[in-house]
């Protein structure tokens, strides 16, 4: 495995072409701490688009199924409020 040695996010970002604001976001969502060194791996997460976008759907996705859930337990309790 190779690593890369980057002397600061500014610099990380630079070589990724992206913004710092973007870099936290994506490593937030991949789950990798800005530490200054990261595997092949890692940079083809930050670097991706295409993986960040399918990131946000999932998340996306997932909230939309909280909400269902929680509408649906809202109207349960509700019920059963009313049958009391």
């Amino acid at each position: 495995m190779t690593e890369h040695k980057f002397n600061s996010i500014s610099e990380l970002a630079e070589h990724l072409k992206i913004s710092r604001t973007t870099l936290y976001k994506r490593a937030n969502l991949s789950d990798i701490n800005l530490t200054g060194v990261y595997s092949d791996e890692q940079l083809e997460l930050l670097s991706s688009v295409h993986q960040t976008v399918q990131q946000l759907n999932s998340l996306t996705e997932q909230t939309g199924q909280l909400s269902e859930q929680t509408e649906q337990q809202i109207k349960f309790l509700n019920k059963e409020i009313s049958a009391n």
